[in-house]
């Protein structure tokens, strides 16, 4: 079963039969791609590894670090914006500079 790609439990007995079988699912079959016609993505296979290791806790945790994550990324690309545009200020502040100096009299 580890080798499993798709899988459809939707309206079956096992469905029903199995709480949190998603979670189950997708956290022990880790080439599993498609369940119940929904893709899943990698994100949710990490939180539902840490909701296999440390229950509920565990998922928020994991939540808590790629939220943390994303955040910084954002963070850190934002600066980067902010410092490219402050040094085109600066740059055509410059030209502007040198330009009224050839045209002062």
């Amino acid at each position: 079963m580890p080798n499993l790609g798709n899988l459809a439990l939707k309206r079956t007995e096992l469905h029903h039969k199995y709480r949190q079988y998603r979670r189950k699912f997708t956290a022990t079959c880790l080439k599993l791609s498609n369940l119940d016609d929904r893709p899943i993505k990698e994100k949710d296979r990490l939180y539902a590894i840490a909701w296999m290791k440390g229950g509920k806790e565990g998922e928020m945790e994991e939540r808590r670090r790629l939220r943390k994550i994303e955040n910084d990324k954002r963070y850190e690309s934002m600066m980067k914006n902010e410092a490219a545009r402050e040094e085109f200020k600066q740059k055509t502040d410059l030209k502007r500079t040198e330009l009224g100096k050839e045209y002062d009299v």
